[in-house]
């Protein structure tokens, strides 16, 4: 079953053909709604150029000059503006009942060089390298969103992951956010691949992760299985090799910004981490036990609706304490040991 993907970001689409190929990138704050669908909730930097190939004989897939398309870049080097693209994003996820999902990395290239998979070995490259060239020579280059509904708001493409761990992405109807809350922020690391379309798809094949949870270390793993099983479909004009990209998923992604030790104590980020945290700490949980509650009421054939009120304290504070060791795990001092102690007494 494919997930959508509203508002993907330019260099995820790139495109091109026998003069030349779009090249550049993105790093977008990639959210999830309630329909377990993908937004582009905030572009942290994107450029994209158009690359001329050179048309002197031997040199023909070898840039000669670059006209620019989209120069976004302001967030790399400025970190005010790296933190009001971040709050903003919190604060519009918090509004429309969204998760923060991770950060996504897309990187286009024609695959003249290996970009977000360290190790791959240099005969793939050249294989996919191969593959994006014969694409461009035959323009085959699928178009996943009409031009005229680009700037709708609307605007989406169908996405499908392959490979190890694609169940990171892909959820059953029974899966709410906050559950996949809790299962992206019990880890920490990344998956990458490439990005190949089809007519109507994007398909993303992970072909390395270092997916592991917190307590554990790191393994990375390059899987060549399935980029064989993507060079298959490829040779039979199934699909068709465009970008590279990494996503680093849940709230620890964010430990992946360039910026981040010079960013993470900023009182106008930690304000907006703690607000989201909340949010997820009572209205998520919240709709989670009261569907939870419904479908336990619905298999003893009572249709009568849930008042969270009458939920006992034990239903209300499951995974709670788990959840408020994601961010003290951070370092951020969101829950200093004096407040969480006077809210106590408080509450006595």
């Amino acid at each position: 079953m494919s997930i959508r993907f509203y508002k993907p970001p330019k260099a995820l689409l790139s495109k091109g053909g026998k003069e030349g190929s779009e090249i550049g990138g993105a790093l977008i704050i990639l959210g999830m709604d309630q329909d377990l669908n993908f937004h582009t909730v905030r572009v942290i930097f994107a450029e994209l150029s158009w690359g001329e190939f050179m048309k002197e004989k031997g040199y023909e897939t070898e840039y000669g000059g670059f006209s620019v398309i989209q120069d976004d870049t302001k967030a790399l080097w400025d970190k005010n503006e790296l933190i009001a693209r971040l709050v903003e994003a919190f604060e519009y996820i918090i509004k429309k009942n969204w998760i923060f999902f991770g950060i996504a990395d897309f990187e286009s290239n024609s695959f003249q060089s290996e970009m977000l998979i360290e190790g791959l070995d240099y005969k793939y490259i050249l294989r996919l390298m191969n593959q994006h060239k014969k694409i461009r020579d035959e323009g085959k280059f699928p178009v996943l969103i009409d031009k005229k509904k680009t700037k709708n708001k609307d605007a989406h493409i169908a996405t499908k992951f392959n490979g190890q761990n694609y169940n990171y992405f892909h959820y059953t109807s029974d899966t709410d956010l906050f559950m996949i809350f809790n299962k992206l922020n019990d880890i920490t690391g990344n998956v990458a691949g490439i990005v190949c379309t089809s007519q109507g798809a994007a398909n993303f094949y992970i072909l390395s992760q270092n997916i592991h949870k917190k307590k554990d270390s790191a393994v990375y793993h390059i899987d060549t299985k399935t980029l064989e099983d993507a060079f298959t479909l490829m040779t039979k004009n199934v699909i068709f090799p465009i970008s590279w990209y990494k996503i680093n998923l849940g709230l620890n992604s964010l430990k992946s910004l360039e910026k981040w030790q010079d960013i993470k104590d900023d009182k106008r980020l930690k304000m907006v981490l703690y607000k989201y945290f909340s949010y997820a700490k009572k209205k998520l949980r919240k709709q989670h036990q009261i569907r939870l509650q419904k479908k336990k009421k619905k298999t003893q054939n009572v249709t009568e609706s849930i008042d969270y009120e009458t939920l006992t304290e034990d239903q209300k504070d499951h995974d709670l304490k788990a959840m408020e060791d994601i961010l003290e795990s951070w370092d951020l001092r969101l829950f200093n040991p004096k407040l969480k102690e006077a809210r106590k007494k408080k509450q006595d």
